[in-house]
C-alpha cells in the first residue's frame, strides 16, 4: 500500500484519527475550524481498503537561521489505527516526508516529538530545551526598576509592538518560527493576556504572555532585548504577588534571568522540547555561514541512513558546499557525523567538542577544534508548538 497525497475530501478522515489517536473530542463547530486550518497542510496518508489507516501533516514554515529565513516543514499529526500499526506504516510516511519536503524546497524539519528515541532512527535530532520554572509567592522578590513603563493588551491591541519586539529578539536565535499574524492571534496570543515594556523613549523591549487562574500565574513566553526589560517586566510578575500562590514560567534554557534575581535558587526542570533535522545536506551546508577564510576548507564525512541522498563527503569552502570524491573521506582532516549530529551541531545546540568527545562526531581532535571555531555563535530555541 503506497503513500498518497490526501485530497481535501479526505480532510475529515483525518481530522476522525487524529481524534481517535490522540484521544480527543471536537465538536462540529471545532471540526470545521480544523479544516479551514487543513487547507496549508499537505496530508500524506496510506489507505487500507475504503479507510485511512494512517497519516502525516506537512505545514510549510519560515524560521530564522543566522540572521536569515529559510523554509522549514513541520512534521504534525502523525497518527495509525491500532489495528493497522507494526505495518510500517509510519516508516513509510517519514521516507514520503522527507522526499515532498525536498521536492519543495524546505531545506530543514521539525517535529515536537512523542519518543526522541523514535524519531532519532529517521535522521531528526533535538536542537532545543525550554526550562519550566516553578516559584513560591515568597520568591517574588523585586529588583531595581528601571525607568519606562508596562501596557496590558487582549488579543490584537498591542500586536504591532509585540511583534516588532519578537521580530528584533530572533534575529539572534537559532531556529525560531517567523510568525505570521494569523498565527499569533491564533496559535500565539490566543486568550493569553501580554504586558509590553516600553523605554523611556517610548520604545518597546520585551513582553511577557501569560494566564493567571486558581492563584497560579503562567507565564509562556518572556522575551526581552534589554536588561531593563528584563527587570521591569520581572517587577510586573512581583506585583501579583497578592493575587498568586505560584508562579510557572517558560524559558529558554539559557536564560539569564533566573542568574540575576536576589533569590536565584528556584526549582527548574529542563525539558527537551523540539527535533530538528536537515532535509537536503549539501543546500543547506552550502547557505550555511561558516567563517571560513581564503583557502581553508572542511571535509565533513555525512551519514544518513534514512535519506541517502545526503550521505557522502561534502568539501566546503568559501564558496559553498559540494560532494567530493569518497576516496579523500580517510584523510586526517575529515570528519564522520550522522545527519542527527548535523543538525545539533549547526543549529548550535551541542558543540563540536561535545559531540566529539561522546564519539558523535569521529576523527581527529584538532579538525573538530578547528570545526569548533568556524561555527557561528547562536543560541537555539523554538516557543511556538504545532
Amino acid at each position: 500500500m503506497g503513500v498518497n497525497i490526501l485530497s481535501p475530501e479526505q480532510y475529515r478522515e483525518a481530522i476522525f484519527l487524529s481524534m481517535y489517536a490522540f484521544q480527543t473530542e471536537l465538536s462540529e463547530e471545532q471540526r470545521e475550524e480544523r479544516l479551514r486550518k487543513l487547507d496549508k497542510h499537505t496530508i500524506l496518508g496510506i489507505m487500507h481498503g475504503e479507510e485511512l489507516a494512517a497519516k502525516l501533516h506537512i505545514i510549510p514554515f519560515q524560521i530564522m537561521l543566522n540572521g536569515e529565513s529559510l523554509a522549514m516543514g513541520g512534521i504534525a499529526g502523525v497518527a495509525t489505527y491500532p489495528e493497522y500499526r507494526r505495518k510500517g506504516y509510519v516508516q513509510q510516511l517519514m521516507a514520503s516526508s522527507l522526499l515532498k519536503m525536498r521536492e519543495d524546497g524546505q531545506t530543514v524539519s521539525m517535529l515536537h516529538p512523542f519518543s526522541v528515541g523514535f524519531y532519532r532512527k529517521y535522521g531528526w535530532e533535538l536542537f532545543t530545551d525550554f526550562i519550566k520554572a516553578t516559584l513560591a509567592k515568597e520568591d517574588l522578590i523585586q529588583v531595581e526598576q528601571p525607568a519606562g513603563s508596562i501596557r496590558r493588551y487582549k488579543k490584537a491591541d498591542g500586536l504591532e509592538h509585540l511583534a516588532s519586539v519578537y521580530e528584533h529578539f530572533i534575529r539572534n536565535m537559532a531556529g525560531m518560527l517567523i510568525r505570521s499574524t494569523e498565527w499569533w492571534l491564533e496559535n500565539t496570543v490566543d486568550d493569553l493576556t501580554y504586558a509590553i515594556y516600553y523605554s523611556e523613549k517610548g520604545k518597546p523591549e520585551g513582553y511577557i504572555l501569560y494566564s493567571i487562574e486558581n492563584r497560579k500565574m503562567e507565564v509562556e513566553e518572556f522575551t526581552v532585548l534589554s536588561h531593563e526589560a528584563r527587570n521591569s517586566l520581572w517587577n510586573f510578575i512581583c506585583q501579583h504577588d497578592s493575587m498568586v500562590d505560584v508562579l510557572e514560567m517558560k524559558t529558554r534554557a539559557n536564560d539569564p534571568l533566573f542568574f540575576s534575581l536576589r533569590k536565584p535558587n528556584v526549582k527548574a526542570e529542563i525539558i527537551p522540547y523540539t527535533m530538528a533535522r536537515i532535509v537536503d545536506a549539501e543546500k543547506f551546508l552550502s547557505a550555511y555561514p561558516f567563517k571560513l577564510k581564503q583557502g581553508s576548507s572542511l571535509l565533513l564525512n555525512i551519514q544518513d541512513d534514512f535519506a541517502g541522498w545526503n550521505s557522502g563527503l561534502y568539501q566546503i569552502d568559501i564558496t559553498g558546499a559540494r560532494k567530493a570524491d569518497s576516496g579523500d573521506i580517510n584523510t586526517k582532516e575529515t570528519l564522520t557525523m550522522s545527519i542527527n549530529s548535523l543538525a545539533a551541531l549547526l543549529f548550535g545546540y551541542k558543540t563540536a567538542r561535545q559531540l566529539w568527545e561522546i564519539g558523535h562526531i569521529r576523527g581527529n581532535m584538532e579538525s573538530a577544534k578547528e570545526l569548533a571555531a568556524v561555527i557561528p555563535e547562536q543560541t537555539p530555541y523554538f516557543a511556538d508548538f504545532f
